[in-house]
């Protein structure tokens, strides 16, 4: 099988739709007897033909025609006169699929043009696998480009973008390939050459601290490309964003400077735990990232306030799902997975390691939940989001915190943090709890999650669990006592847990003799 760097065909594809020539094949002889044939080809472009590719099969024979055509399309003097020659396009091409959507967010910097993406889904009976299909499209001022579909969001909107693009080359009727990559600067530079056929209002500049990311010299922009969104929320936006200096990619919070989130950064500053988020660096800025004009920003992101100023928090990038989605995942199938409690206790020990050492520096985290658990390229578990970490250096069981009210996410706050404006470091314990349950316990749908969570939540467990997980049962019912002071430390359930893992490896070893 060919690599994808010697993906030759595709790359002539790629060349034929970026110059609008035309490129096809011309089979020659077949030579050799019938157990080992010897096939010809030959690519012809533009009716020029190239030299003949040969192959123990027709496909090795058409790949190694494209190669001739390519090698030979390289080595011709380039005389167009474009910013982004043919042969710089060849020699920088690539077989992976092209960032449209990034393009698109680029593009919409550097020429102040507003895109927005209008966004829907539409019953699609040809389809049948999905009801419905989605369906995304631009609109530039008075100008809408073509719709496009997708079978989930990210595909419609990185095609509609991709028409986008196309739809700009034909403008300018454009016939020398342009290298599309975000990280292309001579795109940039032919766009502001020739400008972009189109009868648009260019956005206001900001006043005051609207988000804009070319209202003033921004560090993220001039340090990190290749961003992405890969979360937003009442806290802010998560992009991740490849630092061009390391060539490494990291996810970048941003949020507004504020007393809660420069406490944030405090503690993570802190950290040096194998099973917490990794803290890089910090900075602020004048404006938040905007990553693209069809987002939109309520009123606590725009920034009203002249004097607002946004904190940019790096952070390791964890390419890994999150834990919500592993459990989703093992939901969603109907086989039982017999490794299923032994891999929850693995993920439930690395997460108690991390509040562990959150315990330790006197520090509660108070918002413990599977989305805010993922999982790193190598496996490894990583508690991250500490927008809601508060000290506890002075908690003991006589005098104990006055803190906010509710603060957390109620399904896993425990009934001290949704009531009281006192508690301790218990509080993450008892979301542990619920998390090692839902990480244990196959719960087909939201709806059947719902029926049974108060339940859980007041220790009154489905007998089969009681039957069939009697450790955990009696674990989980220490974690979720209502009284905090009863449930057991991180390190106390860390032994519970590395005992029970002694045994039941000794009754398999004993098992094998």
């Amino acid at each position: 099988m060919e690599s994808l760097s010697g993906n030759y065909i595709s790359q002539l594809n790629e060349y034929q739709q970026k110059t609008q020539c035309t490129v096809e094949y011309e089979e020659g002889s077949t030579d050799g007897p019938s157990h080992n044939k010897t096939f010809t080809m030959r690519a012809i472009v533009n009716g020029q033909r190239y030299p003949e590719g040969t192959g123990k099969s027709k496909k090795e024979a058409k790949l190694n025609a494209a190669k001739n055509a390519l090698d030979a399309i390289k080595n011709t003097p380039n005389t167009e006169p474009t910013t982004s020659s043919v042969q710089n396009a060849l020699n920088n091409m690539t077989v992976s699929q092209r960032n449209y959507t990034c393009w698109l967010n680029e593009y919409s910097q550097k020429s102040k043009l507003c895109f927005k993406a209008h966004e829907s889904t539409k019953m699609d009976p040809r389809n049948t696998t999905q009801l419905y299909t989605y369906v995304c499209k631009y609109v530039c001022g008075g100008r809408e480009f073509p719709e496009a579909c997708g079978n989930n969001k990210r595909d419609a909107k990185e095609i509609a973008a991709k028409c986008v693009y196309e739809e700009l080359l034909k403008t300018q009727e454009v016939t020398a390939f342009i290298y599309l990559d975000c990280l292309s600067i001579s795109f940039f530079q032919y766009f502001a050459q020739v400008g972009p056929n189109m009868n648009v209002q260019k956005p206001a500049k900001p006043s005051g601290g609207q988000t804009s990311n070319q209202a003033t010299k921004s560090r993220f922009l001039e340090d990190f490309d290749s961003i992405n969104p890969i979360g937003k929320g009442g806290f802010g936006r998560v992009f991740k964003a490849r630092r061009k200096l390391e060539n490494t990619h990291y996810a970048v919070k941003i949020v507004k400077s504020t007393k809660k989130a420069r406490r944030e950064v405090g503690a993570l500053a802190k950290f040096n735990n194998a099973n917490i988020v990794r803290y890089y660096s910090c900075w602020v800025e004048d404006t938040a990232y905007r990553h693209e004009s069809s987002e939109s920003y309520s009123h606590s992101d725009s920034g009203s306030d002249p004097g607002t100023k946004y904190l940019y928090i790096q952070m390791e990038f964890c390419e890994g799902d999150t834990l919500r989605a592993w459990i989703d995942k093992r939901n969603s199938s109907n086989v039982r997975d017999p490794e299923r409690r032994t891999d929850a206790a693995q993920i439930n020990r690395q997460v108690l390691k991390a509040v562990e050492y959150i315990h330790k520096e006197g520090l509660i985290h108070r918002d413990l939940k599977p989305l805010n658990i993922m999982f790193s390229s190598e496996g490894t578990v990583k508690v991250g989001d500490f927008g809601l970490v508060t000290a506890a250096e002075n908690d003991n069981d006589v005098q104990l915190l006055e803190r906010t009210k509710g603060t957390g996410t109620r399904i896993y706050m425990s009934p001290e943090q949704a009531n009281q404006t006192s508690y301790d470091r218990k509080v993450d314990i008892y979301a542990l709890g619920l998390i090692y349950f839902e990480l244990i316990w196959n719960l087909f749908t939201l709806h059947e999650r719902k029926k049974i969570w108060d339940d859980i939540r007041s220790r009154d467990f489905p007998p089969q669990f009681s039957k069939k997980c009697n450790f955990e049962h009696k674990l989980i019912d220490q974690m979720l006592r209502p009284r905090p002071e009863e449930r057991p430390d991180a390190s106390e359930l860390i032994r519970e847990l590395d005992r029970y893992t002694n045994i039941r490896n000794a009754d398999k070893d004993n098992r094998t003799i």
